[in-house]
Order: structure tokens, then sequence, then C-alpha cells
């Protein structure tokens, strides 16, 4: 068995979701006290956020930010969904850089959320020129 290609950042604390009152806010009990957590996923999550259930989150990173916790994962039917939106992006860098996609066998380097024209990709696969191969 490999090792996983991504863990949660360091400090990730398992809470219990109390409620979303804000587009990028949330609120969980962790340790008996009702903290504000950041969520960057926009989405409604409506079938995903559910009062009681179990949720985990992380501590911020920037000292500075106003809500100390970041949402990372829930659990509304047992099973672990992921809902930090910056995480996809960095599991298809760990695991190319990990050789675990034989479709990117030929490319050397990715840039995540390059642009190209008017688009944004998720990951931008080029060889040691910049081009794709």
């Amino acid at each position: 068995m490999s090792e996983p290609l991504i863990f949660y950042p360091q400090g990730c604390r398992r809470a219990i979701f109390v409620r979303r009152y804000k587009r990028f806010t949330v609120e969980a009990m962790l340790d008996g006290e009702v903290v504000g957590v950041h969520t960057n996923n926009t989405g409604s999550m409506l079938g995903l956020l559910r009062e009681g259930q179990e949720v985990y989150i992380s501590p911020a990173q920037n000292p500075k930010r106003k809500l100390k916790w970041t949402l990372e994962a829930v659990m509304p039917f047992g099973e672990m969904v992921g809902v930090n939106t910056s995480m996809p992006n960095k599991m298809l860098q760990l695991a190319f850089e990990a050789g675990q996609l034989p479709e990117a066998l030929g490319y050397t380097t990715i840039r995540r959320e390059a642009k190209v024209g008017n688009s944004r990709l998720d990951g931008l696969f080029t060889d040691d020129s910049g081009k794709l191969p």
C-alpha cells in the first residue's frame, strides 16, 4: 500500500457542525466552544452540511486572519467528503510529482491555476521548454 499523497494541514481537528451563516463562514463546536470557521466553498453544500454532524477543521496558516479555522471536510453519511476547494489542485500537483499520472508522461512541470487566453486551467502541464510536448 502506498503512502497517501495528501495530508490535511497540521493541527486538523474534529468538530461538530453548528450552522452556516454567511457565504464564507460556518460555525462549529470545538472543545465545547462555538468557533467561526472559514470555508472557501461557495456552493450551497445544502446536502452536505447538517447540524450536529462531524466536520474537520484546520488552523489558519495566517495568524492575522479573522477566522482562525478552515473547513476541510464533512462527514454527512459516515464518509469523509472534502469541501476545501483548494485541495484538488494540490492533489493534482502531488500526484504529478509522485509520478502517479500516466497520462502526464512526457511533461516535466505543472503550473496550477494557469491562465490561458480567457480561461484558467486547474493545471497546465508542459515540458522543460515550457511548451506542450
